[in-house]
């Protein structure tokens, strides 16, 4: 059942607040191994890009030497955890990856009721749907259904994008307890594109306002020339256990059109809700 704080503010017990702050941190291990944490970070830079990497671009990007991080790819290279271009020699995630990828996505499995009305809601609108989770100061994309018009965004499920720049992350961080909001807003906002909101005291009122009013959108804030709507998917408590968001064109989405969408989309957010509880 999806359930809301009707005051309209940020307020959140400390029961919450606990739980949320773990969801934007994980605690430092008392013993930490570092050839695991060079190997996680190496790993990381192929889940945020979609084209092949070479030693050279892998090192500029966590800060390794060549020589060790050609050694820790190919013991990952031998593991199946990445794979290698024979004529580029360039890598890119192997099938072990997307096996656990698959594992670990099973635990927000939408079931048939939350598939359904997806596709449903695609039918209804004919925009691309998506639905993604909050992890650390990204959206994780873990569902989507793309839309039937000839010009549409198309999101692979596992694609990670700033929380602060998509509508799925302004929809989720809204509705966190304000000790969450306050920490993430110590961190840096990332200017995607020329409207993406870098000011801490600006998205902080966008955060307030996507509260009060139910829904967060994105203006050509991630990719230009695509706006998005979202809405979270509460649970019990009334937290954010993830968010459905709908894109499309700007120039056929106007915000009197994305409106007029709403209803549609939060039906859907309600019977993914129950049908994750």
């Amino acid at each position: 059942m999806v359930r809301g704080n009707g005051d309209g503010g940020l307020g959140a017990s400390a029961a919450e607040s606990d739980i949320a702050e773990q969801k934007l941190t994980n605690d430092e291990p008392r013993y930490s191994v570092q050839v695991i944490e060079d190997a996680a970070a190496i790993l990381g830079c192929f889940g945020s890009r979609n084209t092949p990497l070479g030693v050279s671009e892998v090192g500029k990007a966590v800060g390794l030497g060549r020589s060790k991080v050609h050694r820790i790819l190919n013991t990952l290279r031998y593991v199946g955890f990445v794979e290698q271009d024979e004529v580029t020699k360039k890598y890119r995630l192997g099938l072990r990856m997307f096996e656990l990828a698959a594992a670990a996505g099973s635990r927000f499995d939408l079931g048939p009721e939350g598939r359904q009305a997806l596709q449903q809601l695609v039918e209804i609108t004919s925009q691309t749907v998506n639905v993604g989770v909050l992890r650390g100061r990204e959206v994780l994309y873990v569902a989507s259904v793309s839309g039937t018009g000839p010009l549409r965004l198309e999101i692979e499920v596992g694609y990670r994008a700033p929380a602060s720049c998509v509508a799925l992350g302004k929809a989720m961080l809204a509705f966190e307890p304000p000790e969450f909001i306050e920490r993430y807003l110590e961190g840096p906002l990332p200017g995607i594109t020329q409207n993406s909101i870098t000011d801490p005291e600006r998205f902080r009122e966008e955060l307030t306002r996507s509260r009060e009013q139910g829904f967060a959108v994105d203006d050509e804030e991630a990719f230009p020339g695509m706006r998005c709507i979202s809405v979270p998917i509460l649970d019990h408590t009334g937290s954010p256990v993830a968010a459905i968001a709908m894109s499309g064109p700007a120039a056929r989405l106007p915000m009197s059109r994305l409106l007029d969408l709403l209803e549609p989309m939060r039906e859907a957010a309600h019977r993914i809700s129950t049908s994750v509880e």
